[in-house]
């Protein structure tokens, strides 16, 4: 039995006799109408159980396109974009703001609960979390982990951590006082404390030249131009293998290989020492 309507036969419903049954439209646009104020137009099909459930309304009364799975709902746009009920998963995301830039990309709207972009393994973690309570200082709302270890943590203060493989704190910086800390939580409690380098026996701060002919410095600067940039230098040339120390921009002191001393103490540069150094005793220069 087939119904057929236009004056062509564009539209016909029929029953193929077997598992099928079709609206088949052959001309134009196929419309599904509910001109009833307010109200619906549901599809539903199986449930799996015996029975019949949703999977797709037009809501006439909020204008939500609804989707579910088994008469649960999963998906329903809004005016402003869709809700989700669940886990999303995609082969891929982009994230476009468009033109004006918009202030949240991901957003989570329940206070104390987590936002997060992680992989899927459950014995191994890799991602991003943020933290969506509200932010005290102590707390972390944002978290970068892998391996089930973090990585990196940045306080509702601004201070931002790093950690090494056993988890151990490694680089700290404290926004409060602009410290930056290696291998100390606590860069802040130091006289001199924008860059504090804490280390055990054997540990400590190495400048590697890039060839043997080169000097490096450790400079102190008043200015940033002429000599001003240079005041006060630590310096080694690795091709003399000379250590110079130098104060207003002229040399103190240097030793080399050869263990020679050269001391530079009056105003006007000369050299009150220049030589070898012998001294069982203890050496006084006055």
């Amino acid at each position: 039995v087939k119904a057929q309507f236009g004056a062509g036969n564009d539209l016909t419903i029929f029953s193929d006799g077997g598992s099928f049954s079709y609206i088949n439209n052959t001309q134009g646009v196929l419309r599904i109408r509910n001109t009833s104020d307010d109200q619906d137009v549901i599809i539903q099909s199986d449930n799996g159980s015996g029975g019949v459930t949703d999977y797709f309304a037009a809501d006439g009364s909020t204008g939500a396109a609804k989707l579910y799975n088994y008469g649960s709902q999963k998906l329903a746009t809004t005016a402003t974009g869709a809700d989700i009920t669940g886990v999303l998963k995609a082969d891929g995301l982009t994230v476009d703001g468009g033109s004006s830039s918009p202030t949240h990309l991901f957003t989570g709207a329940r206070a104390g609960k987590l936002v997060s972009i992680d992989n899927e393994s459950t014995s191994t973690s890799y991602g991003l979390l943020t933290n969506t309570a509200s932010v005290s200082a102590n707390s972390y709302p944002l978290w970068v982990t892998s391996n089930d270890v973090n990585r990196l943590t940045v306080g509702g203060n601004g201070d931002i951590s790093f950690y090494n493989d056993s988890a151990n704190q490694g680089l700290f910086w404290d926004s409060s006082a602009s410290s930056l800390g290696l291998g100390t939580t606590n860069p802040s409690s130091y006289y001199a404390k924008n860059l504090v380098v804490s280390a055990a026996s054997e540990g400590g701060l190495t400048i590697a030249s890039t060839a043997t002919s080169h000097t490096n410095y450790i400079l102190f600067a008043d200015g940033t131009s002429g000599d001003s940039a240079y005041r006060g230098q630590i310096a080694y040339n690795h091709n003399n293998d000379l250590m110079n120390v130098i104060s207003s921009g002229a040399m103190d002191f240097r030793t080399g290989s050869s263990r020679d001393i050269r001391l530079t103490i009056n105003e006007d540069g000369s050299s009150v020492f220049s030589g070898a150094v012998t001294a069982n005793a203890g050496l006084v220069v006055t």
